[in-house]
């Protein structure tokens, strides 16, 4: 697999590892529903936690219960499969329609000081948790780490451009 200079990639996907000895994968979606995944016909992988990603590759996805089997360019049979285990699946993120007004990618979000409204430093915005109900967000904070719900009840101000996040949130509820 080629590497490419791709640094405008949304991560979609996981291969989860082979299924069978033709090269097939498993594959689990991390679009909002798990279903958009089909809608990439073109992908980029990445064997390294997204810190170089290889050529565009030809995919094609069918469902499996909750994940999904896949059909990746240049992968004939389990060995070439198994390689990718564990790699992640992205797409220029130029696919994408633009985002209405207050819509953010998760992703975009990643990295962001949450602070309240008075000023008191969280933490980092390390990952989303999806709960069913509310998703919530995990700070990794100095101490600790804290749960605080992605919710417009908590939610006051998201700038992504700046990577601050405020919420409404005491200090003592950590």
């Amino acid at each position: 697999m080629g590497r490419t200079d791709a640094p405008n990639i949304q991560i979609v996907g996981k291969i989860k590892g082979p299924h069978g000895l033709r090269g097939l994968l498993k594959v689990s979606s991390y679009t909002d529903p798990p279903v958009n995944l089909k809608n990439y016909n073109a992908v980029y992988v990445s064997k390294d936690e997204g810190r170089s990603w290889g050529s565009l590759l030809a995919f094609d996805l069918k469902s499996n219960n909750r994940d999904f089997l896949g059909v990746l360019e240049g992968v004939t049979n389990r060995d070439e499969a198994l390689s990718l285990n564990g790699a992640l699946v992205g797409v220029d993120r130029n696919v994408f329609g633009p985002l209405e007004e207050g819509e953010f990618y998760w992703s975009d979000l990643l990295g962001s000081v949450v602070e309240n409204q008075e000023g008191f430093r969280f933490g980092i915005l390390k990952r989303f948790i999806e709960t069913g109900s509310n998703d919530v967000m995990e700070i990794e904070g100095k101490e600790a780490n804290l749960l605080i719900p992605f919710s417009s009840k908590y939610l006051k101000c998201i700038d992504p451009e700046k990577h601050v996040i405020i919420v409404d949130w005491e200090k003592e509820w950590n």
